[in-house]
Formats: structure tokens, C-alpha cells, sequence
């Protein structure tokens, strides 16, 4: 600051053609310039800080905000999505049982058929095999005479 003040009293009696003393007034007044210069730029780095700590609190704030949000909304899409698979799911296993009844049914239709048909050529058997054993009775009976 020496080398300032020596300055400011070479550049007074330059520009005004006026030498000032350490004792004059005007260095008083400049003194109390620096001084409250200083002060001030004390006080709005001090202001400044206190600002950078509110915009990074409303910052975090909001960044939290966001963050949460952001997880309802993932939350939300997980559910419907959940639920959209789970809704999916149960179609899916219902068309499933009604094709495999369907199915039952015409196998069920099917082996009734077949039932009915061998059931039908059992008769004709039984009674193929009871006209060949009258048959060969009567053969039996022809040759061989009581």
C-alpha cells in the first residue's frame, strides 16, 4: 500500500500540479476510501457466499425433487407394467385352458367313437363266434349222433 500511496501523490502533483502531504485531508479521505472499499468487498464476498450456499441447497432441493419424482413415475410405470404382464399372463393361461379343453373334448368325442365302433365289432365277434359254435355243434351232432 506504500508503494500505491507514493503513487497516488506522484499522480496528484502530476495531473493537479499540487503536492500532498501524509497529513492532508484528501489522503485521509483516501484512507478511508480503501478502507471502506475493503469492507465492501469483504461484505459482498460474504454475500456472494452466502448466495452460492442457498443456490446449491435449492439446487440439492431441486435435484432431490427431481430425484424423487423421477422414482414415482418409475415406480408407477413398473406397476402398470406389472400389471399389464400379470393382466397378459392370466389371457394367456384362460385362451391356453380353453384350447387344452377344447382339445379333451374332441379327443373325449373321438375315443367315444372308437369306443362305440369297437364295442360294435365285439358284438359282431360275439355273435360270429356263437354262430361258429352252433355251427360246429351242429357239424358235431350230425357226425357224432347221440
Amino acid at each position: 500500500m506504500a508503494d500505491s500511496i507514493e503513487d497516488l501523490y506522484k499522480e496528484i502533483a502530476v495531473r493537479h500540479g499540487i503536492a500532498v502531504g501524509k497529513d492532508d485531508p484528501i489522503m485521509i479521505l483516501h484512507t478511508t476510501n480503501q478502507l471502506l472499499i475493503k469492507d465492501m468487498a469483504e461484505a459482498q464476498r460474504h454475500i456472494i457466499e452466502q448466495f452460492e450456499e442457498k443456490i446449491e441447497l435449492m439446487t440439492s432441493r431441486s435435484n432431490e425433487a427431481v430425484l424423487t419424482d423421477a422414482k414415482r413415475v418409475l415406480n408407477a410405470t413398473l406397476q402398470a407394467s406389472e400389471s399389464a404382464l400379470v393382466e397378459r399372463l392370466q389371457n394367456q393361461a384362460h385362451e391356453l385352458a380353453t384350447e387344452v379343453r377344447n382339445e379333451f373334448d374332441g379327443m373325449q368325442h373321438r375315443i367315444e367313437s372308437t369306443m362305440k365302433s369297437a364295442n360294435r365289432i365285439a358284438i359282431y365277434h360275439l355273435v360270429a363266434a356263437a354262430l361258429t359254435f352252433m355251427a360246429a355243434m351242429t357239424a358235431f351232432l350230425t357226425l357224432y349222433p347221440f
